[in-house]
């Protein structure tokens, strides 16, 4: 479960309250499918039970895990984003383009695990 240190920082606490996943990152999200969302200096990834970061700390923005599919932003505004497929080798494909329906909103990759 994520859980917020004395410093602010952001790690994973089991039921005892240890922390099995140091607190380090800027922002933790819950596990989904095997993977959290983490956040330092603005840049955000996924890591797994273990701690190991499984895909790199890159995006703007990473929505969790949901029946393998993941959306992340590489960037906010007007520019295009690729659709990838995360596979699991771990490996990116770039399949199409994402558009949005309002300026307002972020463009987004998705992600297959």
């Amino acid at each position: 479960m994520p859980a917020q240190s004395a410093d602010g920082k952001w790690g994973y606490q089991d039921k005892s309250g240890t922390f099995t996943i140091p607190a380090q990152y800027d922002r933790a999200e819950r596990f989904s499918e095997g993977l959290a969302v983490v956040q330092q200096k603005k840049q955000f990834g996924y890591v797994d039970s273990t701690g190991q970061i499984v895909i790199p700390l890159q995006f703007v923005h990473a929505d969790p895990f949901s029946e393998g599919l993941a959306q992340v932003y590489t960037t906010w505004g007007m520019e295009r984003a690729s659709i990838l497929i995360l596979t699991k080798l771990r490996s990116f494909t770039v399949l199409g383009r994402e558009y949005p329906n309002r300026t307002s909103q972020p463009r987004g990759d998705v992600l297959r695990r």
